[in-house]
């Protein structure tokens, strides 16, 4: 057997072991979250499948609005423009002085562009030292102040909000436009109606954090490599650009390079043809060149930041990633966020010293909980983590609601967690969707595991891979480290993607039985 043929033949079946994979882990989680979605998001069975109408007719009217009424670029924009106007409103409506992390950098930067250093007391340095993940979101906050300073923190809050939609903004032209160049104009319309409830309409869209920062530079670069496949090199470096963004800022957008990596690495081995595994060769150079160059630069500012702080202090005091790995298994918490935990590593001083607590802890959680009790504190773990559609489990982060005018209110009532409006409509009318794409990127597993149906062009055989590949370690992520409700948030625009070319297909296939 030629050395090709093996490469080709590995390279298969190591992509059908994803596909299966992907089916197997993500069936679990489908039937876990749809049989506790009700205890995620209190609502009657009656009133879920209310919702699940509702979606089916809008996304039906916005199909035919757009094809069949909307002919004309002109009418387009204007429908463009009657929607950022609805978001300008809903931004005008719920910003807010927010709370949690996002408040503390926001607190830092303001103070930090003024060069006032000495209003932060010293706290600076404590809490960027322990939580060095998060100067990269105050860094960029920094150069938003730095360009535009109000005299006071109060008066920033409204323009932090516009920030924070305008980059949902681009997170959503750029999935629209994804779709559309991949998979055809009807879908990337389906698209843009999942991606305004589950991103333009989320807590993280109006509250200018990591989430938001990064997220989309995710659609961005997919959409650059789909171009750069096309025959526009520069894209594959764009690409590499902006996935250098994304993984500085946020790590967990790291998965979605390993993943690009991973299924660069694979279509290499699956070429038959020497020119044409060169011509891959040559993309994965531009692009991981690209990357580590802009990674290695932007590192630049997060070694300046702790060298301002101090090599040593920083040393002794930063939260090493096991900590996330001893957390993730607190029994109490059933791996979410622990005070206790955070207090502990705090209180120990050195390196070694938290990695030494850090691994004292992982060893007796998992001998006090055994095989059943991990198993069940896994099952936990997903249920709680890639259950919740709406990603947020309270006002923590979103803090004081800071208009209180009574037009506002009203729209607070129904787009903002705890409210009335938003518990008992608002909510279950986002978990249906966000179950409809769990749904249907699990079936788009399921089609590609058949020979017959598997992606045939290649940048929908690259692209539906690669996500595939990142939901994947987004739910290995969820399992191993902290639960958090924001790692499933960061593979949306994946997951909206696999959706709307799960639909195509599925349309296709029911419009060729049609035929006689």
């Amino acid at each position: 057997m030629k050395r090709e043929d093996m490469l080709c033949r590995v390279s298969g079946v190591l992509l059908k072991c994803a596909d299966l994979i992907f089916a197997a882990l993500f069936a679990f989680v489908v039937v876990r979250v749809t049989w506790n979605t009700q205890s995620m998001i209190p609502g009657s069975i009656g009133r879920y499948i209310t919702m699940c109408f509702l979606w089916i007719i809008l996304v039906g009217c916005c199909v035919f609005l757009w094809r069949k009424l909307l002919r004309g670029k002109d009418y387009k924009r204007r429908l463009l423009l009657v929607a950022f106007a609805l978001q300008a409103i809903y931004v005008w409506a719920v910003y807010s002085q927010v709370d949690s992390d996002a408040y503390v950098i926001t607190y830092i930067a303001y103070h930090f562009a003024q060069g006032d250093l000495a209003a932060l007391e010293g706290f600076w340095r404590e809490y960027l030292a322990v939580y060095t993940n998060n100067i990269p979101a105050t860094a960029v906050l920094t150069a938003v102040f730095s360009v535009w300073m109000p005299d006071t923190l109060e008066q920033t809050w409204l323009l932090l909000s516009v920030i924070a939609a305008v980059l949902s903004d681009i997170a959503l032209l750029f999935i629209f436009k994804l779709v559309k160049t991949v998979v055809n104009e009807t879908a990337a319309i389906v698209a843009m109606v999942l991606a305004i409830a589950s991103i333009s309409l989320s807590e993280p869209s109006t509250i200018l954090y990591s989430d938001i920062m990064a997220l989309w530079t995710t659609p961005a670069a997919l959409y650059a490599i789909t171009r750069g496949r096309m025959g526009d090199k520069q894209y594959i470096g764009a690409a590499g650009v902006l996935l250098a963004v994304g993984s500085w800022i946020k790590p967990q957008s790291l998965i979605v390079t390993i993943a690009v990596g991973i299924i660069l690495i694979l279509e290499w081995m699956g070429e038959p043809g020497k020119e044409q595994r060169k011509l891959v060769g040559k993309r994965g150079a531009l692009l991981v060149g690209c990357f580590l160059i802009v990674l290695l630069g932007l590192s630049a500012i997060t070694n300046a930041a702790v060298n301002l702080i101090g090599k040593e202090y920083v040393g002794q005091n930063e939260m090493p990633a096991i900590h996330f790995v001893a957390m993730g298994l607190n029994p109490e918490t059933n791996g979410a966020y622990s005070e206790d935990d955070v207090v502990d590593m705090k209180s120990t001083v050195g390196h070694e010293a938290k990695m030494d607590l850090c691994r004292s802890k992982i060893s007796a959680r998992l001998k006090d909980m055994g095989l059943l009790g991990l198993l069940r504190h896994i099952d936990g773990k997903l249920v709680h983590g890639a259950g919740n559609g709406t990603f947020t489990s309270g006002r923590e982060w979103r803090g004081i609601l800071l208009n209180d005018s009574l037009q506002a209110v009203r729209i607070q009532n129904w787009t903002v967690v705890y409210e009335t409006k938003f518990q008992e409509f608002t909510s279950v009318w986002v978990q249906c969707g966000y179950l409809f794409m769990l749904v249907l990127s699990l079936h788009s597993a399921i089609y590609a595991l058949s020979d017959k149906r598997r992606e045939t062009e290649p940048t929908q055989w690259f692209l539906t891979n690669v996500c595939r590949m990142a939901m994947i370690g987004t739910v290995l992520m969820l399992v191993v480290l902290e639960r958090n409700l924001r790692y499933m948030y960061a593979i949306l625009p994946c997951m909206v993607f696999l959706t709307a070319y799960d639909l195509k297909k599925i349309s296709d296939e029911l419009r060729q039985k049609r035929v006689p």
